[in-house]
């Protein structure tokens, strides 16, 4: 899970809902659901909330993709939830 938030970090220079940015939401999505339970868009969606909402979460994604990772995760899995 830390290199797919690491290359998140890698894209912060572009916008939340460009289309390499949504391929990674769906990346992230697809782990979680293969490795630990069914990720809906609705479950993606409070993970995305609290990737920002919960201090240890911000820390820990930050850590693996740099400063202000995780509010661009939280940003784009918000798109991503949209559609």
């Amino acid at each position: 899970m830390h290199s797919i938030f690491e290359a998140f970090g890698k894209m912060q220079s572009l916008e939340a809902s460009h289309p390499d940015v949504q391929v990674q939401v769906a990346t992230l999505q697809a782990y979680i659901t293969e490795n630990f339970y069914t990720c809906t868009k609705e479950i993606l969606q409070g993970l995305g909330l609290m990737y920002v909402e919960d201090e240890r979460f911000t820390v820990n994604i930050d850590r693996a993709g740099g400063p202000g990772t995780a509010s661009f995760v939280s940003q784009a899995i918000a798109v991503y939830c949209q559609e």
